[in-house]
């Protein structure tokens, strides 16, 4: 059996036979070997329900929630985590350094003009652009249309999307995104008047950890507030 399968294996069911007491400390396992904050705020979420089952005995409620949270919750998170941290402990494992440096240059001139690679960095570099246009100046971000795909006219923002101006039809268009989890993020943000990170993706919308960090570069979180009034 793969190293990467057995750590992997460990990880998911570490949460389920220490009845939830080791759930935060699976969980600082996985961010630091993935280098993920929100799994790392996951853990201190975990280690305050822990917390909360050795204070709170006798509370009630929330007594049982804290289990709850722990235990179970934290088992289902990191069985959905685990083949994350197969992946990443796989790609701990280093290669010969003479093998992959015959690879880079057998291969450099090739990979420099690839036209999907050039295609990919050219977009990188229009979504870097537009955010310092929405930093800088919002009132012409809105008339352009960064991060609204139906108003974006002839600006290319590299496929920007504004968390909380799209319509549902937009976020469920998304990688990892279906109809149920955009209905959610469309709730989320009309409760909260709008949302402001990665992580209120996760914790107010209950997006997955993992689809909400494939999605980073492409997501904008602008204020409701940012945008020039209509003269």
């Amino acid at each position: 059996m793969r190293a990467s399968t057995v750590v992997a294996t460990s990880f998911a069911a570490l949460p389920l036979i220490t009845l939830g007491f080791a759930t935060p400390i699976a969980f600082a396992f996985a961010a630091m070997l993935r280098r993920s904050w929100l799994l790392g705020l996951a853990a201190v979420g975990y280690l305050a329900a822990v917390v909360g089952m050795f204070t709170l005995e006798g509370a009630g409620g929330w007594y049982g929630t804290c289990i709850v949270t722990a235990w179970l919750g934290g088992t289902v998170h990191a069985v959905m985590v685990a083949p994350g941290v197969a992946r990443a402990v796989r790609s701990d494992r280093q290669a010969d350094p003479d093998q992959l440096a015959t690879l880079v240059e057998a291969t450099r001139g090739e990979i420099a003009t690839d036209p999907v690679l050039t295609a990919m960095v050219e977009r990188r570099e229009r979504r870097r652009i537009a955010r310092e246009i929405v930093e800088r100046d919002p009132a012409l971000a809105d008339d352009l249309g960064i991060g609204q795909p139906g108003r974006r006219g002839g600006f290319d923002d590299g496929g920007l999307i504004d968390v909380n101006r799209v319509d549902v039809g937009v976020l469920e268009t998304m990688p990892g995104f279906d109809r149920d989890l955009a209905d959610r993020v469309v709730a989320a943000r009309q409760r909260f008047e709008g949302l402001g990170s990665l992580a209120d993706l996760v914790v107010h919308a209950d997006v997955p950890t993992e689809v909400a960090e494939h999605l980073a570069d492409r997501l904008l979180f602008r204020p409701l507030d940012d945008v020039r009034p209509e003269v």
